[in-house]
């Protein structure tokens, strides 16, 4: 499965069963009550910033 995320997007690529899988992973690894807006900003902060060629 691959997982593509943006500045106000998320997308996944796989199977069905895959897609369910991760989602529930999210949900059960974070509050209940945490949007999926709030989860994207979160892995977006922490994903490494790709430098500048000058």
């Amino acid at each position: 499965m691959k997982m593509y995320v943006a500045q106000e997007q998320m997308q996944m690529v796989g199977k069905a069963w895959e897609i369910r899988h991760h989602l529930r992973e999210l949900h059960k690894n974070n509050d209940r009550h945490t949007s999926l807006h709030s989860l994207i900003q979160a892995r977006i902060s922490l994903s490494p910033k790709n430098p500048k060629t000058p």
